[in-house]
């Protein structure tokens, strides 16, 4: 795993990602504040600083990744994925601070609602959401949708089922982490936050996600500072060991249950029950020792994805000819025009940026590595593209900030729809995926808090009330 040479020339490179990532972080719509959940600071501190400033220094200290040997000049390669990366995010922060768009998103924020729910009375139709969102999921993991494993055929109503679960999940959890950081009754705040602890753990155990916890842990982090709370250094510290603690239980668990079940086959629910007994007891007969060795050398393989963007970077050209056998030529377009016409209706939709397809021609292993949207840009424009998609994003997120958050009145409902739109952004997958799956989260949100809102009308105490004033 380690090497005895050390690249030291990619500490400079770690140093410019860390100053970028500096000004993402400060580059705030209300200088008055910092918001730890911009688009462009969340992509700071959640992507930019862990993968190519955490990332360079793991390559400088010597760090052999498994794909090094797909790379002719791996120094050069190197350098090259972190410059194009760079120049990536900061396009995407000069998309975002485009005055018009953020006039854009204030005018339409204007004409969305602005009362808010009691909490009290959006309890229950928060875990009515969840629980819509948990009968998907069970069905998506059954039939091989979800979780480590991967269905043979695609049929006309699995995607809208995977993605249901996602956003109504995550929307629930927002709205439930926004009712667990308020200051309503004692027993309704423990009611909420029960159901994020078993429903994380649960999400945990039966997919293997390594992020899970992660990922819900933000939703919760999010829905506390949206709500308009202020974050002090002590909330920050207590954040991080949060987080700290998230990752290592995901490591360790989420990696032993990848590699008992061995592959991406699919074995339904009982099966899965099974694995999930296995990996739960190896995880513990490790021992504080034992996991701690484990847990580093997974986090430093999870971290390192410069390399993996790196082979992508260093063999575009020379691969190009073959992507439309394997239908990846042109995948931005293809994703994006394919995202609005349902399978039901074209029954034979290409794959949307297949992440399979791209591993066996790229790596020549079929699985799901960490493309990043600045390669696959790359891939399909060549290297203006690059700086030109990015930006066109910062313009979109700047938009969708502005819409639902910035000098908004802080309602729960905006908040929640925030969250569930910010975290479905990915920047270790395919450009191509990010617009898509934007717009269908913003139309199943929609949706979703349409009928919350309806429920709330019915419970005890639901009359709308005032939101918190506007951040800025």
């Amino acid at each position: 795993m380690w090497a005895d040479e050390a690249r030291w020339f990619l500490l400079p490179w770690a140093l410019l990602a860390a100053l970028v990532a500096g000004g993402l972080l400060l580059l705030q719509p209300d200088r008055r504040r910092i918001d730890l959940f911009s688009p462009t600071a969340f992509a700071a501190w959640s992507h930019v600083l862990p993968a190519y400033v955490g990332g360079a220094i793991v390559l400088a200290l010597g760090f052999r990744p498994p794909v090094l040997r797909l790379l002719n000049i791996p120094d050069d390669a190197f350098v090259d994925t972190i410059a194009y990366a760079l120049l990536g995010f900061v396009s995407l922060g000069v998309g975002f601070a485009a005055p018009f768009a953020g006039a854009v998103g204030r005018a339409l924020g204007a004409r969305l609602p602005s009362r808010d729910w009691q909490p009290e009375a959006a309890l229950v139709p928060a875990l009515l959401l969840l629980g819509v969102g948990t009968i998907a999921a069970l069905q998506a993991l059954d039939t091989g949708l979800m979780g480590y494993q991967v269905a043979a055929d695609v049929g006309p109503f699995d995607a809208a089922l995977v993605i249901s679960s996602l956003v109504a999940t995550s929307l629930a959890f927002a709205i439930l982490g926004v009712i667990a950081c308020s200051p309503a009754h004692p027993a309704v705040r423990a009611v909420a936050a029960s159901a994020l602890v078993a429903r994380a753990g649960a999400d945990m155990l039966f997919t293997g996600r390594r992020g899970a916890l992660l990922q819900y842990a933000l939703i919760v982090a999010a829905a506390y500072a949206c709500s308009g709370r202020r974050i002090r250094l002590r909330h920050v510290a207590s954040l991080s060991l949060a987080f700290a603690a998230t990752v290592i239980t995901g490591l360790a668990y989420g990696s032993t249950f990848r590699a008992l079940k061995g592959g991406e086959s699919v074995v339904g629910l009982a099966a899965t029950a099974g694995t999930v007994d296995l990996a739960a007891r190896q995880t513990l007969s490790r021992g504080v020792g034992g996991t701690a060795g484990y847990v580093r050398d997974r986090f430093v393989e999870r971290l390192e994805i410069i390399s993996n963007a790196a082979v992508v970077v260093a063999n575009y050209r020379r691969l190009e000819p073959f992507e439309r056998a394997y239908g990846l030529d042109d995948n931005i377009t293809t994703s994006f025009v394919g995202a609005f016409v349902p399978r039901l209706l074209w029954p034979d939709k290409p794959p949307a940026s297949d992440p399979r397809a791209f591993a066996d021609l790229y790596y020549g292993f079929r699985n799901a590595f960490a493309v990043t949207p600045t390669a696959d840009l790359l891939r399909n424009y060549g290297p203006f593209g690059v700086p030109i998609g990015m930006a066109a994003l910062g313009l979109l997120l700047r938009v969708i900030y502005a819409t639902l958050i910035e000098g908004q009145r802080l309602v729960m409902w905006r908040v929640a729809a925030y969250i569930t739109v910010l975290t479905t952004v990915s920047y270790e997958g395919f450009f191509g995926s990010i617009v898509p799956m934007l717009v269908r989260t913003i139309g199943l949100s929609a949706l979703c808090l349409i009928g919350v809102a309806m429920l709330t009308r019915l419970m005890p105490g639901g009359r709308a009330r005032a939101g918190t004033p506007p951040t800025g």
